[in-house]
């Protein structure tokens, strides 16, 4: 059995899913932004918010849209976030995680499960090369906020 329990993020996890989410951006989230959206998201019936605990320390986090495009006349899921904390790394704790949304993603009679990753972050790239994600799109972003240029 694994040491991880995955289980859907809840209010009280605020605080540790804002510090992974800072981790993962490698910038200083405002807390208020993150809460007033991380609170709002979890009352959605499309957004799955899901943490990962070791020993009751929760040091894992990932999201799943769940989005019903014209263009694949189906649902497909989204991950939009997912992020282990740096002293977890190299445990497997990823792949696990990832295991787990896909599939929460078949059960919910999705289509595709597709992920965006930043260009900068080549290890994840090798990592989701290595569990048989397929680069098939290009991303374009528009930033209307100076931190996202």
């Amino acid at each position: 059995m694994s040491p991880l329990n995955i289980r859907p993020a809840e209010e009280k996890d605020l605080n540790a899913v804002h510090a992974l989410i800072c981790q993962l951006e490698e910038f200083d989230i405002p807390m208020d932004e993150l809460s007033r959206i991380y609170l709002k998201n979890l009352k959605q019936e499309t957004i799955y918010y899901y943490v990962a605990e070791e020993k009751n320390q929760v040091i894992g986090f990932v999201s799943m849209h769940i989005q019903f495009l014209l263009h694949h006349y189906a649902a497909v899921a989204e991950v939009q976030e997912i992020c282990i904390h740096d002293s977890c790394r190299g445990k497997g704790y990823g792949k696990i995680l990832l295991d787990f949304v896909k599939e929460k993603a078949k059960e919910l009679d999705c289509d595709l499960i597709e992920l965006c990753t930043n260009k900068k972050r080549s290890d994840a790239h090798r990592f989701y090369d290595r569990e048989g994600w397929r680069q098939s799109h290009y991303k374009y972003t528009f930033p209307f906020r100076k931190e996202f240029l």
